[in-house]
């Protein structure tokens, strides 16, 4: 299971990438809570950097939605 998990946490590149970040997000969208706040736990270190890119503001929103909505465990 912990092999599976490290290869679905997305690489920087992917989350900037102009289809890739749709993948991304589908995945934060359909994984179970644990393997989100995998996920996500890999993502937060750059949240800063995804900020400047046009489809890394995609998973930047993603993100603030997932904890809008209460879908982390005080992830932000």
């Amino acid at each position: 299971m912990s092999y599976l998990l490290t290869a679905v946490v997305p690489s920087q590149a992917m989350m900037k990438d102009q289809f890739a970040n749709y993948v991304v997000q589908k995945v934060l969208e359909t994984c179970d809570d644990q393997q989100r706040e995998l996920i996500l736990s890999r993502i937060k270190v750059h949240l800063n950097a995804l900020k400047k890119y046009t489809y890394g503001k995609h998973i930047v929103a993603r993100v603030e939605k997932l904890v809008a909505a209460g879908g982390t465990n005080s992830f932000l």
